[in-house]
């Protein structure tokens, strides 16, 4: 047998930009230590999620959202399952298994990055033709398609996904108007006086926002969405609507599989999961009692004495 053949498995749930950034560092620092696979839900390589609503908006060329497309990691001897989710974990035999049962790779060390989901609200009539969330780079090619054939947009959710979702619609030529039940935008980063400015501007630029209104109901007799109804009882004409509520983080698969989870995937200093040979990185962790908002502020691993976590 060669070498290879005796590395340790180490398999990676997730081609997001932390289970990316898990692989690239692996391979930058010890090229062949292990031999690695991946699962990705999403049928294509690793992306700049960031960017999508620049795309969305023709700011940005789709072509500069990749980051490791799938012939990178062909190249540097990564198999990548795409389009395939990883749907159990089995930490007796040390597998995961996807395709219904299809597809099963042992593991000696597991990273879980599985990254979050869109949170829908409990609105009746989510399942009408024009109702979107904004998520993916598919998310962001339907709405740009669907967006050439309407001329008004209402957006739920004035958060920062929110926003940029309007911007992207507002470049399409749509009034779009932005549906808030907080008082101010943004209110997680921002105090009073700046969400007021930033409102401002976007005013300017021509978005519409109500703020301290709640949906209640997407309308439309058996076909596409035709308006939005309120708490109060009123209602906005609309030919489309994107959902940004926020996220929540996929923790499914670790919770079937008796890993310690809370908000998220509780992990310790090291970022191993209850069970050391599984970790979890990205918005799928949570360390001291934290969750990670994205990718890029999750702390890096320390060197400091474990805190371990209960089984």
């Amino acid at each position: 047998m060669t070498q290879a053949a005796h590395r340790p498995a180490l398999v990676v749930v997730g081609t997001g930009m932390a289970g990316a950034k898990v692989v690239e560092e692996v391979l930058a620092r010890a090229p062949t230590r292990f031999s690695i696979r991946m699962f990705g839900a999403e049928p294509h390589g690793t992306y700049n999620r960031i960017l999508l609503s620049s795309v969305l908006g023709g700011f940005q060329d789709p072509a500069r959202l990749w980051l490791n497309p799938l012939d990178w990691y062909e190249a540097h001897g990564v198999f990548v399952h795409a389009g395939v989710r990883a749907e159990a974990i089995d930490r007796d035999r040390r597998l995961v298994v996807g395709a219904g049962g299809k597809v099963a790779e042992p593991y000696d060390v597991l990273v879980l990055a599985t990254g979050s989901r869109p949170f829908v609200p409990p609105l009746e009539g989510t399942g009408h033709q024009g109702v979107f969330v904004f998520r993916t780079l598919e998310d962001c090619a339907a709405i740009g398609r669907y967006a050439q054939d309407c001329d008004r947009a209402v957006v739920l959710g004035g958060g920062l996904l929110g926003l940029e979702a309007a911007r992207g619609l507002l470049s399409h030529g749509l009034d779009v108007t932005v549906v808030e039940v907080a008082p101010q935008l943004l209110s997680q980063q921002l105090d009073e006086r700046g969400a007021e400015v930033l409102r401002l501007k976007l005013e300017e630029l021509g978005v519409r926002f109500l703020l301290q209104t709640a949906a209640t109901e997407l309308l439309g007799e058996d076909g596409p969405v035709t308006a939005v109804r309120f708490r109060d009882g009123g209602t906005l004409d609309t030919d489309m609507v994107v959902i940004s509520c926020g996220i929540r983080p996929n923790v499914d698969e670790a919770r079937a599989a008796g890993l310690l989870v809370e908000k998220a995937i509780v992990v310790d200093n090291q970022l191993r999961t209850s069970d050391p040979a599984i970790h979890a990185v990205g918005e799928c962790a949570q360390h001291r009692g934290r969750r990670a908002s994205s990718p890029t502020s999750w702390p890096a691993p320390t060197r400091e004495p474990l805190t371990q976590v209960p089984a």
